[in-house]
């Protein structure tokens, strides 16, 4: 377990008194000891510098399908080479259950124009087919 500096500051924020803070600091003393560091005040101490940040850069997102963890990576690595002023998010794709177990399954898309032959042969073909599902119906209930 790694403690940052980030936990001095939350140990100071959510201690009420001296002394809870000094509780506070022997609690991620002996986690650091536990975990093979010497000093472990002077290891909360140090601290990475950060790579600066060019606030005035404007980076733009690229929003992709998820594929896979390899072409999700190959596609970073790219940007990263060519320096790209890029941030990839990868989004889920339709999944294979939303599309089996639609909540609503009678739904129909419907055609936006107006005088479609297709679609009204479509409608044409599906009422034939209901009355003659009917009819089967009414033969059978008769026997």
């Amino acid at each position: 377990a790694v403690v940052s500096t980030q936990s001095t500051g939350t140990a100071e924020q959510s201690s009420s008194s001296a002394e809870l803070l000094e509780q506070s600091f022997e609690i991620v003393d002996r986690l650091l000891v536990a975990n093979g560091y010497e000093n472990p005040r002077e290891f909360v101490k140090r601290r990475t510098p950060r790579k600066p940040t060019n606030k005035t850069e404007t980076r733009v997102c690229l929003k992709l399908p998820y594929v896979s963890e390899t072409v999700s990576c190959e596609i970073r690595k790219f940007i990263v080479r060519k320096s790209l002023p890029i941030d990839l998010v990868c989004t889920p794709g339709i999944k294979l259950r939303s599309v089996l177990c639609s909540s609503r399954p009678e739904d129909k898309p419907s055609c936006s124009r107006d005088v479609c032959k297709i679609c009204r042969g479509l409608q044409a073909e599906e009422m034939e087919k209901k009355k003659v599902g009917e009819e089967e119906k009414k033969k059978k209930k008769k026997k």
